[in-house]
């Protein structure tokens, strides 16, 4: 920004002393616009590059301004029962057993609905011609009625 700076200057001088037109002042100060637009950009890049470098630390708000190391040295990796012993930690790995837990889930849940749920009831009703209370006794079985469609457990076993 500086060079746009100083260009507008000399250009400013020149058209005042009458050795340029006034259209290279107006080219200079377009020229320093686009430095300032690009200024603003980059400083946008850096904000967004420290932000996503933060979240990765775990921070959302980073509070540093540079970063520095050695991007050729790679760290030590630790001995096979180390990694071993990280690989049960990983995301991926707990989501995978997270899947296959809820997956069970589900199979116990449709597991449940293949019989129906049976219902029995009872009860006092009043016969007012007898002019006594009967006893109520009732049974419900609701019937299964087959479907063309697959179930969810006939699914489960071919998966």
């Amino acid at each position: 920004m500086d060079i746009a700076n100083s260009a507008l200057r000399l250009a400013e001088r020149r058209g005042a002393a009458g050795k340029a037109p006034p259209l290279e002042s107006s080219k200079a100060q377009v020229e320093l616009a686009n430095a300032r637009i690009e200024a603003r950009t980059a400083d946008a890049a850096l904000e967004a590059a420290r932000r996503e470098l933060g979240l990765l630390w775990g921070n959302a708000q980073p509070d540093f301004e540079s970063v520095d190391g050695k991007l050729d040295a790679l760290p030590q990796r630790g001995s096979l029962d180390e990694l071993s012993a990280a690989l049960g930690d990983a995301p991926l790995m707990q989501g995978g057993r997270l899947a296959v837990a809820l997956g069970r889930a589900l199979l116990e849940v449709e597991k449940s609905t293949r019989y129906p749920d049976i219902t029995l009831s009872a009860g006092v009703a009043r016969d007012n011609e007898a002019g006594r209370n009967m006893a109520q006794l009732g049974v419900s079985i609701p019937l299964p009625l087959p479907t063309k469609r697959k179930t969810p457990i006939a699914n489960w076993r071919r998966a």
